[in-house]
């Protein structure tokens, strides 16, 4: 197949390449994103020395291994050795390839109650899908507008019944945004 002409900006990471399955090249990836949210399995993207490199996943398919990691074969990639040199690279997807699965769930929760334990903070305007660092914009009673972090080591639950959702936020971070 022909080299697709992709600029890095169109890309977005994936997975990083943590190991090699197997004698014939397979590799061991480990995904930050949900495989069912990837619509098109047949080409993924090496940045290697700077350099954008597409890679022709063998058969389109890949195969979930443990928790968010999966087993992939590249074409062209036939060896263990081969496939070590590629240990430890990331692994992008053009943007378009993603579906919103997760948007949808996010679009549900605007105009929900936001708390910190059980102070109430303000409710959801909207979500901003960060890559790295996903936020949700809170407009507080007194209508200033709070950025919380969505991450998982400060998200207690989110209660879709009662549309609520409870965070336990480190001192201070809401006194930032005031």
């Amino acid at each position: 197949m022909k080299r697709p002409n992709i600029s890095e900006i169109e890309l977005t990471e994936i997975a990083k390449i943590t190991g090699t399955h197997g004698y014939k090249g397979s590799l061991l990836l480990k995904f930050n994103i949900d495989l069912e949210r990837i619509l098109e399995k047949e080409l993924f993207f090496i940045k290697i020395e700077g350099i954008i490199v597409p890679f022709f996943v063998s058969d389109n398919k890949i195969y979930p291994h443990k928790k968010q990691s999966a087993i992939v074969k590249f074409e062209k990639i036939n060896t263990n050795d081969e496939a070590k040199k590629l240990i430890s690279y990331f692994v992008y997807i053009d943007k378009k390839n993603i579906s919103d699965k997760e948007n949808d769930f996010f679009d549900k929760i605007i105009n929900f109650d936001v708390f910190d334990n059980n102070n109430f903070i303000g409710k959801v305007d909207e979500y901003l899908q960060i890559p790295s660092n996903p936020i949700l914009k809170v407009r507080s009673k007194n209508n200033t507008e709070i950025l919380v972090p969505v991450n998982k080591d400060f998200l207690i639950k989110i209660d879709e019944t009662c549309k609520k959702i409870f965070f336990n936020l480190p001192d201070g971070l809401i006194d930032i945004n005031n």
